[in-house]
């Protein structure tokens, strides 16, 4: 596969393949258990897997690391770049579990910098440091900004504070794809912090709003962790096709992200994980909600780890991972198409 060239900038990366298309390996809740050999394994598949595929791009959506000190998460972090982004870059969306951090005496947002700026600084891996730019963004403060308040826990002190706080607005930025001459964005790439339970910041949506209507015939999508409510929407409303083994955790969510996305017109499709055993994908206002294969067997559900008899049913699933391919050869940059396939490590491929 054709390396990628890349170039940094304050909000984003900008990457160009020299091909007419750009495959995008996502790979979703692993759940690695800090222990050497066995995450060694784990991620020696994920590369396996994204070679097989010939990605050019390891999307990864969040529940990485399994003990979550700040020591801990770099060393997952460089095994990760080191198996894994040797090979293939990867990018990294942060999960739920991926931000309770076991150190809660200490300033989480202390913490959370240094693992972003050690994220930032691996050689294989496109990412971003971006908390302190997101947080100056245009908007209401955090404090005039009632979603926001709540989920900083401005009203709360102490253990109770720093159970509730949910205000990390790093893990937000961009990876623009260019075209095969690498003349023209052909699409845009969101990787997003989807947080605990309060999903994606307002400045953090302004600031997609303004980066989409620079160029409204540049397609997007958006790679993050917690579904929002659109997910149990499609399901309910009959619009979705898979696989539904649990319900959709979309926590405080109720439609305020969909909104968001629906105005800026210009998104095309949304990449999720935290529930492992659901796969399926449903279009609603002209954008497909699609979750990812759970890949590895940390964590529940994964099929592996169970009896057959959760191959058609129960709360289980075939791990495995989601191929992307967007093509960037269209004229009419809008006509970029984009398609999804669950794919597994023996070759074969699973969709709807």
């Amino acid at each position: 596969m054709p390396p990628l060239l890349v170039k940094r900038g304050n909000d984003s990366i900008r990457i160009c393949s020299n091909t007419p298309t750009l495959r995008i390996l996502q790979v979703t809740d692993l759940h690695l258990a800090n222990f050497g050999m066995l995450d060694r394994f784990c991620l020696r598949s994920v590369r396996d897997l994204a070679v097989k595929c010939n990605a050019h791009l390891v999307a990864c959506t969040g529940d990485v690391f399994g003990l979550r000190t700040v020591g801990a998460m770099k060393r997952t972090a460089r095994l990760f770049d080191d198996v894994v982004g040797r090979w293939i870059p990867w990018t990294f969306s942060w999960g739920n579990h991926d931000q309770e951090l076991k150190n809660p005496e200490r300033d989480p947002v202390e913490q959370l910098d240094a693992i972003e700026n050690f994220l930032a600084r691996l050689p294989g891996c496109l990412y971003v440091q971006s908390r302190q730019f997101m947080e100056s963004y245009r908007g209401p403060s955090i404090t005039d900004d009632p979603w926001e308040r709540e989920a900083a826990a401005l009203d709360h002190v102490g253990t109770d504070k720093a159970a509730r706080w949910d205000g990390f607005h790093g893990g937000n930025y961009l990876v623009e794809i260019m075209n095969e001459n690498g003349t023209v964005v052909a699409w845009n790439a969101f990787i997003l912090n989807s947080r605990r339970a309060y999903h994606l910041p307002t400045k953090v949506l302004n600031w997609m709003a303004d980066r989409t209507g620079k160029d409204r015939r540049v397609p997007a999508v958006c790679f993050y962790h917690v579904p929002n409510h659109e997910f149990h929407v499609i399901w309910e409303k009959g619009l979705a096709r898979g696989i539904k083994r649990e319900n959709v955790c979309f926590e405080r969510d109720r439609g305020r992200v969909h909104k968001a996305f629906k105005d800026m017109s210009t998104i095309k499709a949304c990449f999720v994980g935290h529930d492992h055993v659901n796969d399926y994908h449903g279009k609603l206002d002209g954008i497909d909600y699609v979750y990812g294969r759970k890949t590895c067997l940390g964590g529940y559900g994964s099929y592996k780890k169970v009896p057959d008899r959760f191959e058609t049913s129960g709360k289980a699933i075939r791990i495995g991972g989601k191929l992307i391919t967007l093509s960037l050869d269209q004229e009419e940059l809008s006509m970029n198409s984009i398609s999804h396939v669950s794919v597994f490590p023996d070759g074969t491929t699973w969709q709807p």
